[in-house]
């Protein structure tokens, strides 16, 4: 019954590359809390690691409304931005998450609930 727990579980999926059970587990720490940042943000990077840049947007910039200075949010906009091809605003968000931390690439959430995007194809 814990959503901190849900979202932990789902990135332990996640970094296994079982992106189905990550998902699930997720979902399952949204439905237990709606407004949890940071699994709404981890669904989002499942989202992008499937392409569907658009559903991911949507999950970061609903995460952001629960958690309005993240960083590694930002970053993952940028990223989803960037895979669009939206450079301008890709370039934005970067800019933002940079101005938040500007360490922001180098280093992983301290508390291990929030999946940063690392990857850009182009």
């Amino acid at each position: 019954d814990s959503p901190v727990l849900a979202n932990k579980i789902g990135i332990a999926f996640h970094q296994l590359l079982f992106l189905d059970q990550a998902k699930k587990h997720y979902e399952e720490a949204i439905k237990l809390d709606p407004k949890y940042p940071e699994a709404i943000n981890n669904l989002g990077t499942i989202f992008y690691a499937q392409k569907n840049y658009r559903r991911a947007i949507g999950c970061y910039k609903r995460a952001l409304r629960y958690t309005p200075a993240s960083a590694s949010i930002d970053a993952n906009l940028g990223a989803a931005y960037f895979g669009r091809k939206d450079y301008k605003k890709a370039t934005e968000y970067y800019e933002e998450a940079l101005k938040l931390d500007p360490d922001v690439s180098e280093h992983h959430s301290g508390f291990g609930t929030l999946m940063q995007e690392r990857t850009v194809e182009e």
